[in-house]
């Protein structure tokens, strides 16, 4: 995978090509802009993260019960 620059002016029709409502296409163009300003910042501890395995079979047998009997 490559990731490519895409000019602003390119984004609303990108995403709408992707299937973006236009208040979604707006939503996230303004977020991106926001971000691109430095007007949102990742604070270091500022939640919880959790990590841990599940072993395979178990991941199957939740996987099979959540789609319950035909």
């Amino acid at each position: 995978m490559k990731a490519l620059a895409l000019p602003r002016d390119q984004w609303a029709d990108t995403l709408a090509r992707a299937g973006s409502s236009n208040q979604h296409e707006q939503l996230i163009i303004e977020l991106l802009d926001a971000d691109n300003a430095g007007r949102i910042d990742v604070v270091p501890n500022a939640g919880e993260r959790a990590f841990d395995t599940t072993p395979l079979d178990r991941a199957i047998a939740d996987m099979v019960a959540s789609i319950g009997p035909r």
